[in-house]
């Protein structure tokens, strides 16, 4: 079976709620990581997920980080929106995308 092709109340779709409740919790959290996170989010010990953790030490914060990159992409493309010249240097883009799409697209973030 397909998650989603489940029907609404079935395993797979309570499973899912509560993975999403688990991130909810964890990224609102403005406190780094603790030796208990560490424990309850990689119980396995996974080096990976656990060097991840190390890194980001604040989900909340390093979403905050995130959210400036996206806005100084989105500045940075309607500067080259706004200048003419530069739209013209720029199109077409990958998939003969156009300036205006790229910045729809970015903006939605």
């Amino acid at each position: 079976d397909k998650l989603l092709d489940q029907p609404p109340s079935g395993p797979g779709k309570r499973i899912m709620a509560n993975v999403k409740l688990r991130l909810h919790k964890m990224i609102h959290n403005q406190e780094e990581f603790t030796e208990e996170d560490y424990k309850r989010f990689a119980p396995t010990g996974t080096q990976s997920l656990l060097d991840s953790m190390r890194i980001i030490k604040s989900p909340y914060k390093k979403c905050c980080e995130l959210l400036e990159f996206v806005k100084n992409i989105v500045q940075q493309i309607k500067d080259i929106s706004d200048n003419p010249e530069l739209v013209a240097e720029y199109n077409p883009l990958y998939h003969d995308e156009s300036v205006q799409l790229m910045l729809g697209r970015w903006s939605k973030l």
